[in-house]
Order: structure tokens, then sequence, then C-alpha cells
């Protein structure tokens, strides 16, 4: 289902706290997480990318509206859902800007 979804906390790249309109004058404060992509981690050896990742999604989205659809929650609880900021997926920001790290399709026999 698809929802306004105002971002409140940007924990890192690929995972939020926002404020959900549900309708019916109903909202909710949940945790979310892009659906099927990984952002660059913010501790160990990936901390540099992971903080500029962070920087930049704080920068296009600290404080908007966003618009989430969700799949399902995951082991953590959180929502895993697809972003659409301003109509572009946040996916593909992301992905466009190097932000996100490239997924290994074990079927893929070029991999």
């Amino acid at each position: 289902m698809r929802h306004n979804c105002r971002v409140t906390r940007i924990i890192d790249a690929d995972t939020f706290r926002g404020v959900v309109d549900l309708d019916f004058g109903i909202s909710l404060v949940v945790t979310v997480r892009l659906f099927d992509c990984d952002a660059y981690e913010m501790t160990g050896t990936e901390r540099p990318k992971g903080v500029a990742a962070k920087e930049y999604v704080e920068t296009l989205l600290g404080g908007s509206t966003v618009v989430v659809d969700s799949h399902k929650q995951d082991s953590f609880g959180r929502w895993l859902c697809d972003f659409y900021f301003k109509g572009e997926s946040l996916k593909s920001i992301l992905s466009e800007h190097g932000h996100l790290k490239q997924k290994i399709d074990s079927n893929n026999p070029k991999n």
C-alpha cells in the first residue's frame, strides 16, 4: 500500500524514522528501510562511504514527505518499502549517485 511518510530521522542512507499517514486522521511512527537494496554501512571499512551516503540523504530528504510503498516487515520490525521523492524512486537516486552497494545475484553466472 502507498502512504505519505514525513521523514523525522535519517538513521543511515537506507533506514529512516517517519510518521506514516494511514488516512482518516490516523498516523503511525515507524522505522522504514528501503526494500531490496543495501547502502554502505556506518561502521567498519565502509564508514566513509556510509557517512557520505547518509549526509546525501539528509540533505535530500531531511524533514520532507515521501511516498512509501510497503512490502513487509523484516526480522527487526522495520517496514521494507519502496520510497518515492518528488515522483522519483529513492533507490534510483541513490544508485545514480553511487550510494548503494551492488547486489550480487547468485543465479547470474556472470557474477
